[in-house]
């Protein structure tokens, strides 16, 4: 019995084109504490970390 080849027909291409663009791209929600600690490092500045446990 032959395998059957399903084909993708885009009934709605400007979402399939728009799907397309967006493919390969990654979007990363950070707090705005992870954002600061980011840019601080890329400037070459020292970071200072605080943290509670710290006696």
């Amino acid at each position: 019995m032959p395998e059957r080849k399903d084909n993708y027909k885009p009934r709605n291409w400007k979402a399939y084109n728009e799907s397309l663009c967006r493919r390969g791209s990654l979007v990363l929600w950070l707090e705005e504490r992870v954002y600061r600690y980011w840019r601080d490092l890329s400037q070459g500045g020292k970071v200072v970390v605080k943290s509670s446990t710290q006696t």
